[in-house]
């Protein structure tokens, strides 16, 4: 199978159903997988949905702010997304390539 079709299965099988269980869990680690792989499937509002989930449940962690702030960015929200990158950076802990990227795009926008 392509990687392409092993996301959409987990995915799919990370259906909406499984979310309030998810929740009820606080499991993270569906979260994290959901929203990766909705990113990989160009799904962005799926994304966004995860990493908001995550940014709730560990705000202090950059890479769910970064990994929010490329989702809005996709969807065209700009606004949003510049603002979550400025957080992001501001938290620290991003990769230096991950931090590159953000500022980058923060200036940008």
């Amino acid at each position: 199978a392509t990687e392409q079709q092993q996301y959409a299965r987990v995915l799919a099988a990370l259906s909406e159903q499984y979310d309030q269980q998810a929740n009820q869990l606080a499991n993270n680690d569906y979260w994290i997988l959901k929203g990766s792989a909705a990113r990989k499937l160009q799904r962005f509002e799926i994304a966004k949905t995860s990493f908001t989930v995550l940014i709730k449940r560990q705000p202090n962690v950059a890479k769910w702010w970064l990994a929010l702030a490329t989702s809005e960015d996709e969807l065209g929200e700009f606004n949003a997304a510049k603002s979550h990158y400025a957080t992001a950076l501001q938290l620290g802990g991003l990769s230096v390539q991950s931090q590159r990227f953000a500022r980058a795009r923060y200036e940008q926008l």
